[in-house]
Protein backbone atom coordinates (compact mmCIF):
# COMPACT_ATOMS: atom_id res chain seq x y z
CA UNK A 1 0.00 0.00 0.00
CA UNK A 2 1.42 3.38 -0.96
CA UNK A 3 1.79 6.57 1.04
CA UNK A 4 -1.16 8.17 -0.70
CA UNK A 5 -3.52 5.55 0.73
CA UNK A 6 -2.22 5.94 4.27
CA UNK A 7 -2.60 9.72 4.01
CA UNK A 8 -6.25 9.33 3.09
CA UNK A 9 -6.99 6.93 5.96
CA UNK A 10 -9.17 7.90 8.90
CA UNK A 11 -6.18 7.55 11.22
CA UNK A 12 -4.07 10.16 9.44
CA UNK A 13 -4.27 13.58 11.15
CA UNK A 14 -4.45 15.73 7.98
CA UNK A 15 -7.47 17.84 7.08
CA UNK A 16 -10.41 16.30 5.28
CA UNK A 17 -9.95 18.72 2.36
CA UNK A 18 -6.47 17.32 1.70
CA UNK A 19 -7.74 13.75 2.01
CA UNK A 20 -10.46 14.55 -0.53
CA UNK A 21 -7.94 16.12 -2.89
CA UNK A 22 -5.81 12.95 -2.69
CA UNK A 23 -8.75 10.63 -3.29
CA UNK A 24 -10.03 12.68 -6.24
CA UNK A 25 -6.62 12.95 -7.92
CA UNK A 26 -6.19 11.43 -11.37
CA UNK A 27 -3.08 10.44 -13.31
CA UNK A 28 -2.47 14.04 -14.44
CA UNK A 29 -3.00 15.63 -11.00
CA UNK A 30 0.64 15.36 -9.92
CA UNK A 31 3.90 17.01 -10.80
CA UNK A 32 7.55 16.35 -10.09
CA UNK A 33 9.69 18.92 -8.28
CA UNK A 34 13.26 18.87 -7.00
CA UNK A 35 14.83 17.18 -10.02
CA UNK A 36 17.26 20.07 -10.48
CA UNK A 37 19.12 19.16 -7.29
CA UNK A 38 18.75 15.39 -7.55
CA UNK A 39 15.95 15.00 -5.01
CA UNK A 40 12.75 14.48 -7.02
CA UNK A 41 9.45 14.63 -5.15
CA UNK A 42 6.03 13.94 -6.63
CA UNK A 43 3.14 16.01 -5.33
CA UNK A 44 -0.34 17.12 -6.26
CA UNK A 45 -0.31 20.22 -8.45
CA UNK A 46 -1.09 23.32 -6.39
CA UNK A 47 0.13 26.88 -5.86
CA UNK A 48 3.23 25.66 -4.01
CA UNK A 49 4.36 23.34 -6.80
CA UNK A 50 3.58 26.02 -9.39
CA UNK A 51 5.77 28.54 -7.53
CA UNK A 52 8.49 25.90 -7.05
CA UNK A 53 8.62 25.29 -10.81
CA UNK A 54 8.80 29.05 -11.44
CA UNK A 55 11.77 29.34 -9.09
CA UNK A 56 13.48 26.32 -10.66
CA UNK A 57 13.13 27.93 -14.09
CA UNK A 58 14.73 31.12 -12.74
CA UNK A 59 17.78 29.10 -11.63
CA UNK A 60 17.06 29.67 -7.94
CA UNK A 61 19.42 28.22 -5.37
CA UNK A 62 18.62 25.17 -3.29
CA UNK A 63 18.28 27.44 -0.25
CA UNK A 64 15.66 29.59 -1.99
CA UNK A 65 13.66 26.51 -2.90
CA UNK A 66 14.00 25.12 0.64
CA UNK A 67 12.74 28.42 2.07
CA UNK A 68 9.66 28.20 -0.15
CA UNK A 69 8.75 24.74 1.14
CA UNK A 70 9.80 25.22 4.77
CA UNK A 71 6.84 24.50 7.01
CA UNK A 72 4.48 23.49 4.18
CA UNK A 73 4.05 19.94 5.52
CA UNK A 74 3.42 21.22 9.04
CA UNK A 75 0.75 23.65 7.84
CA UNK A 76 -0.88 20.90 5.75
CA UNK A 77 -1.12 18.60 8.77
CA UNK A 78 -2.25 21.18 11.32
Amino acid sequence: MGTVFSLASEECPISQSIKTMILEAVDTSTTLTGEKFGAPVRGIKNELTKRYHELEEKSSTLMELEELTLGSLRSAVL
